[in-house]
């Protein structure tokens, strides 16, 4: 059984490496985007120029720890293509820095970023976050808050179910492989979840040979790819997000401040549309129901899947749920529709 299994992994690891020795050029995801003029230590700000009329804005906060172009990989119609279809599409893009930094400062990036688009286009932005940049967004708000609406795509509040591999990393001692370094380097993230969560990669491996045909295989590639990207962070980042927003729960108590003011839910005062996908691992629906509660604005749309599933899906549900929740806001008008 073992090494029917060890066959398998080896098959797999050589599936993905033909793939890598490809010129996919998929991920490029700045190809038909210009620059924005916004520019920062810690980001850059694209703009995807939206063939509709409509006076919308949409600036986009991806998480820290991955690449954005997730938002990029459904070939059908991606999620920028399908905002665009709404208005003009603003996406950070971060950068690495060795700077000893915060979750405030890349809050305050995006406050600056928020108002550039503002005093560029005289019109609110609309605010989008997925995952950890969801967070980001919000803390955001709480230094610039002159904004149409907020989107908050798979995004935790309550970090409680991380608490045990937290504290088994903690035994395990894993802090020990980036003591001294200013940089939490991409491959130390992917191995501390290994670590943690041995019987994920057995999971993976099954449900790629599960896959009939080559298309999907190559999509399947395509998010394993993706899993690997994105940039080393701060180490002060990483330490704030395991000992603060896990170990303390920091969101729940109340206890993170942005300007001197407690990152409190209901001082959040726009219409807010919260994305929970039902069978997402990362970010179970325990982690995202206090968001729910505590914006007084707030609609909750559920969508099937994963944590990424409606991102790299032509998800029509979603689309239809989410277009229809725009227009309520009267952000669009429902004769945009869905662009299929």
């Amino acid at each position: 059984m073992f090494s029917f299994c060890n066959e398998l992994h080896k098959i797999y690891q050589e599936d993905y490496c033909k793939y890598l020795d490809l010129d996919q050029g998929w991920d490029n995801y700045k190809l038909g985007a210009i620059k924005s003029g916004y520019n920062s230590k810690l980001s850059n700000l694209w703009l995807f120029k939206s063939g509709t009329s409509s006076n919308q804005n949409f600036v986009i906060v991806p998480s820290l720890f991955n690449s954005p172009a997730i938002l990029f990989l459904n070939r059908k119609q991606n999620y920028i293509e399908y905002v665009k279809s709404f208005g003009d599409v603003y996406l950070l893009e971060w950068k690495e820095t060795k700077d000893t930094l915060k979750l405030y400062d890349y809050a305050k990036d995006v406050a600056k970023a928020v108002r550039f688009v503002q005093d560029r286009t005289s019109t609110q932005p609309n605010l989008v976050g997925h995952c950890i940049g969801g967070n980001i967004a919000i803390f955001s708000t709480f230094i610039y808050n002159n904004i149409k609406s907020l989107t908050l795509l798979t995004t935790p509040w309550d970090y409680s179910h991380f608490a045990a591999p937290y504290f088994l990393s903690e035994a395990l001692q894993i802090k020990k492989a980036i003591y001294g370094l200013d940089t939490v380097p991409k491959i130390y993230i992917q191995m501390m979840f290994f670590m943690l969560f041995p019987s994920h990669y057995q999971t993976k491996v099954n449900k790629y040979f599960a896959l009939k045909t080559q298309e999907a295989r190559e999509k399947y590639l395509r998010i394993e790819q993706w899993l690997q990207s994105g940039i080393e962070i701060p180490v002060s980042v990483y330490n704030e997000i395991l000992d603060e927003i896990i170990a303390k729960n920091a969101l729940i108590s109340n206890t993170i401040y942005i300007n001197d003011q407690p990152v409190s839910l209901e001082k959040i005062d726009v219409p807010t549309c919260i994305i929970s996908a039902k069978d997402d691992q990362i970010v179970p629906i325990s982690s995202i129901v206090p968001l729910q509660k505590g914006i007084k604005k707030s609609t909750l749309i559920s969508v099937d899947g994963g944590h990424i599933n409606y991102l790299i899906n032509n998800d029509q549900k979603f689309k239809k749920q989410y277009t229809q929740w725009l227009c309520n806001q009267n952000l669009i008008s429902i004769k945009r529709g869905i662009k299929k």
